[in-house]
């Protein structure tokens, strides 16, 4: 009776290859450190952001206090988050807040936990409390794993708005698009 055999080899050099090999270098044949493969959250937030339907604005709750940000998500949120954002919600921007090392998005219903997605994009520092808002263009980083800031745009929030009309605790948005990057 023929067995099989249990050790491949490498049909190249007829080697034995082992189910964990080492690479080596074809010209050196010095083993091949690779770096370890990251998945770092916010590495490669796409170089532009296209802002997609605003709908009335950003809802957040209106007692909600301290800081936090208004975040674009490449996915449509109404899919991405449950509980969903209220409708008339822009459908890639939404209010998050980082509290006890978790980030949390704003439903306008109270905050619920989400894992950042490598795409995801914070684009303004929002303060719930002084109803401020502060655009992040020209700054850039990792915040809490989520990555921050851009380029150009035509972006514009502002406290308080909601369909265009006085809202406390909502923030009104226009514009099209962002540009992360100069690449």
């Amino acid at each position: 009776p023929v067995t099989a055999d249990p050790v491949t080899t490498d049909p190249v050099t007829t080697d034995p290859v082992t189910a964990d090999p080492v690479i080596t270098d074809p010209v050196t044949t010095d083993p091949v450190i690779s770096e370890p493969v990251t998945t770092e959250v916010g590495a490669a937030c796409p170089v532009t952001l296209n802002l997609g339907p605003l709908g009335y604005g950003v809802a957040a709750d209106d007692q909600a206090t301290g800081e936090g940000w208004i975040m674009w998500s490449e996915e449509s949120l109404f899919s991405r988050f449950q509980p969903a954002p209220i409708p008339g919600n822009a459908k890639h921007l939404i209010a998050v807040k980082y509290v006890n090392g978790k980030w949390l998005y704003d439903y306008n219903g109270g905050l619920t936990e989400f894992e950042p997605r490598l795409n995801d994009c914070l684009l303004a520092l929002v303060n719930f409390g002084t109803d401020s808002v502060s655009m992040l263009q020209g700054n850039n980083g990792l915040i809490n794993a989520i990555d921050s800031g851009y380029v150009s745009g035509n972006l514009q929030i502002t406290a308080n708005r909601w369909a265009g009309w006085a809202n406390i605790g909502e923030f009104g948005v226009s514009g099209t698009q962002i540009i992360t990057s100069q690449d």
